[in-house]
């Protein structure tokens, strides 16, 4: 399977990528022992002290099983969630394949905007929020005098009935 299939990675798959690549050439060569600077941060944290005590006890041949499983069973994971894609597929494909370039969403953008009635640029949308509130918001953003910038609960100008209860506590 690992031979006939191009699995490639988004970001943060380095370490499995690597991995998958050292599992298919063990596997062409016949080869038993997996190498020691073979990656295994990709291993999930709940099955992480398999290889670790396999290693640690000099067990290669069950250091080869834990860590071939956890680099099959993270592959699925990754093909699941879209980390992980094949090139060519359907099911599988890259996630970012399905995205607009700049060029191919230019041509798109005013009917886009059109369908969901939306102005296509800022400007628009700020020039239309004026139209639409007019001398509201005129009114609004003329200068107060007042350079506060406390929220009204925090200001020191309490009521009459806070002053109260304080006086009698």
């Amino acid at each position: 399977m690992l031979t006939a299939i191009d699995f490639q990675g988004g970001p943060g798959t380095g370490d499995l990528m690597d991995a998958v690549e050292i599992l298919k050439e063990l596997n062409r060569v016949g080869g038993r022992k997996v190498p020691a600077g073979a990656p295994a941060s990709f291993v999930p944290a709940r099955y992480a002290d398999y290889p670790a005590k396999a290693r640690r006890g000099g067990d290669d041949s069950a250091f080869r099983h834990y860590w071939e499983m956890c680099v099959v069973l993270v592959l699925r994971d990754g093909l699941r969630s879209e980390d992980v894609f094949v090139p060519g597929s359907r099911r599988y494909a890259d996630p970012g394949a399905y995205l607009f370039t700049p060029e191919q969403r230019q041509p798109r953008w005013a009917e886009f905007c059109r369908l969901v009635r939306k102005p296509p640029t800022a400007a628009e949308v700020i020039a239309r929020l004026v139209e639409v509130s007019g001398p509201a918001t005129a009114a609004r953003s003329e200068p107060t005098g007042h350079q506060s910038t406390t929220h009204p609960d925090q200001r020191s100008d309490d009521p009459k009935e806070t002053a109260e209860l304080n006086r009698t506590a």
